[in-house]
């Protein structure tokens, strides 16, 4: 293992580690890189959609840095909650779609909840589903 892949994910033969097996922890250093990342995308945002896509921009980059700085709480809280962690996906979709399409930010929204809601509606059925004994 090269330290970035998952523990538990399948491997060749088509097996896998037991559930709740354990995420390998990226190093700081490339975990402190969401810092930068965060501050550029939010710039980047700020000169072509102006003030408010930046404040958006800013609390959902900085609320990714802040959890992949501290990681071991964000894998737990990820455990605990796993329809939670889904939460941040519509407003990264909206961040993603409104800086990489020329459309109004009415049209980003509606793209990105087209986007997630099967996404989120999915894992929910998935989590929720039945489980044979």
């Amino acid at each position: 293992m090269n330290g970035m892949e998952r523990q538990g994910s399948p491997a060749a033969d088509g097996t896998a580690a037991p559930r709740g097996a354990r995420v390998v922890k990226p190093p700081l250093w490339l975990r402190a890189l969401m810092v930068p990342l965060a501050a550029l995308v939010t710039w980047g945002l700020a000169e072509t959609r102006g003030l408010g896509m930046a404040v958006l921009t800013g609390l959902v980059w900085g609320m990714l840095a802040v959890g992949t700085l501290a990681w071991d709480r964000k894998v737990a809280f990820s455990r605990a909650h796993p329809l939670a962690s889904l939460s941040a996906l519509p407003p990264l979709t909206f961040i993603s779609v409104s800086y990489l399409a020329p459309w109004s930010l009415v049209t980003c929204a509606l793209v990105a909840v087209a986007i997630s809601f099967p996404v989120i509606l999915a894992s929910w059925f998935l989590h929720h589903r039945h489980r044979p004994g």
